[in-house]
């Protein structure tokens, strides 16, 4: 009975990263704390509402809190996400969150799924489904401010990189071989989330003030004031403004989403009636398919070049 009364002890003060337990136990103790303080708006400065004989706890949860950010159910709101009015019914409605994956963080050992490479070391099965996740996964650990702050300038820089491979093969049976496709993913997923996080929470204010009081959920308050006077140094604006002006140049982009480049060859691949590799013509006009009636932010009509002439160098410059 004394054993179990300890264990009990020990586990009221340790969350599991990623259980749908301790993120029930972290809501409570959010909702507990805003109720007295209403500023407290941001997970990120819970800590700081409760002090004295609780301040163990409160530590343990905010731990927890930076560890469980990314790994909530994508299905489950975040309750503070941005809101807006329905005009027809005068309420608002929620948005959905970013992509959290409880269950593939909570993942036993045993429960790992296989993710099956191809020549170029990238995840082409077992199913369209794994590898989405899979994808998606990478996607939560970008994300994630434990392992990786954006508070380092780019994304060799991080000192995690051996980290999140460990933790990656706690959750999944990846070759070693796939470990470098997996580091440009999440290099390129968390350019791509510092930069929708300076959009979001730089850009649409004007003084730092203000921006301090929209610190996102998911991140620490420490990690986005040093991101805030990083943004604010000249050199930083200056590169800013160059790379704004490159990334206009880009008017040619894939339309597949989700779904990668290696998905995409093995899928025309398995189509094929030879089971023959498809040439990079062929892949290009796949990757570029639009959907009737969608709008897209550039214009198709250098991508209808683009084939066109892949088109007429296959057949000898004649045009058909």
């Amino acid at each position: 009975m004394h054993l179990k009364q300890q264990q009990k002890q020990v586990s009221a003060k340790f969350c599991s990263p990623g259980s749908l337990s301790a993120y029930r136990k972290l809501r409570r103790k959010q909702l507990q704390t805003m109720a007295h303080d209403d500023d407290l708006e941001s997970p990120c400065n819970i800590h700081l509402a409760n002090e004295g004989e609780h301040s163990l706890v409160n530590a343990n949860e905010t731990e927890c809190a930076t560890d469980l950010q990314p790994m909530v159910d994508q299905n489950i709101a975040t309750e503070s996400e941005p809101q807006e009015m329905n005009p027809s019914k005068g309420k608002k409605r929620k948005h959905r969150g970013p992509t959290k994956l409880v269950r593939a963080h909570a993942r036993s050992m045993e429960e790992r799924p296989m993710v099956i490479l191809n020549s170029f070391g990238q995840p082409v099965g077992p199913t369209d489904k794994v590898v989405k996740e899979y994808t998606r996964f990478l996607g939560t650990l970008a994300r994630n401010p434990e392992f990786a702050p954006l508070t380092y300038c780019d994304w060799p820089s991080l000192p995690t990189h051996y980290k999140m491979w460990n933790y990656i093969q706690e959750k999944y049976l990846v070759p070693t071989e796939g470990r470098k496709w997996a580091m440009q993913t999440m290099d390129d997923q968390w350019r791509a989330y510092k930069s929708r996080m300076k959009s979001e929470h730089y850009y649409a204010y004007k003084t730092d003030a203000e921006r301090l009081k929209s610190c996102p959920q998911t991140m620490p308050e420490n990690q986005f004031r040093a991101l805030i006077n990083y943004w604010d140094s000249e050199p930083v604006k200056e590169e800013s403004e160059r790379n704004k002006a490159n990334r206009q140049l880009l008017d040619d982009m894939h339309t597949m989403g989700p779904t990668s480049y290696a998905m995409l060859r093995q899928n025309l691949k398995e189509k094929d009636p030879n089971k023959e590799e498809p040439s990079k013509a062929k892949v290009y006009k796949e990757s570029r398919k639009r959907k009737p009636g969608k709008s897209y932010k550039t214009s198709y009509e250098k991508t209808r070049q683009n084939i066109l002439i892949g088109t007429n160098g296959r057949n000898g410059g004649s045009r058909m």
